[in-house]
């Protein structure tokens, strides 16, 4: 390897180990598996843990009780995404918008947390994501062919409002 490319990998790798401290320390998350990168960033998986009737961010037990607090705890799996350098930036911003504009018809994954209030801890822009439960396409699509039953038009816009907000489309 050459010692550009060197540099290049130990900037990755201090930015994937100040990511994952940040989110270890700071919020419930727990381990961490590398699930992609590509030019402009790269995808974390790890476990958020929350307790039953938390909000977002899984702090409080939902009831408005500040006295007593829920101890019964779940799971979810999130995805931290984030952009390599500053010109990176813009596309995890651009993405964060386009989920944004898409709320309400989320078939795939749920904006929970974009880093404006990161950005000021972390290097670089950062967003996390809650991967809905049978949230991918091939899995939805085998499920309704496996029933014999038709896609609801609900669904088929649902998704096609995603595919054309993330390709840069119209603007809502």
């Amino acid at each position: 390897m050459s010692s550009a490319a060197d540099a290049e990998y130990d900037k990755y790798a201090r930015l994937l180990a100040e990511l994952h401290e940040y989110f270890t320390t700071r919020h419930r998350f727990k381990g961490r598996r590398e699930i992609g990168s590509g030019a402009y960033g790269a995808a974390i998986a790890y476990t958020e843990t929350l307790t039953d009737g938390a909000g977002e961010g899984g702090s409080r037990n939902g009831n408005g009780d500040t006295g007593q607090r829920n101890t019964a705890q779940r799971t979810r799996k999130v995805i931290a995404k984030v952009a390599f350098d500053a010109d990176s930036d813009a596309s995890v911003a651009n993405e964060a918008k386009d989920l944004a504009a898409v709320r309400g018809a989320e078939y795939i994954v749920r904006l929970l947390y974009e880093g404006p209030t990161a950005a000021q801890v972390l290097s670089r822009r950062t967003l996390v994501e809650d991967p809905e439960e049978h949230g991918d396409w091939e899995t939805i699509l085998g499920r309704f062919i496996a029933a014999g039953r038709r896609i609801p038009n609900r669904v088929l816009w649902g998704m096609f409002l995603c595919c054309e907000f993330t390709e840069g489309g119209p603007e809502p």
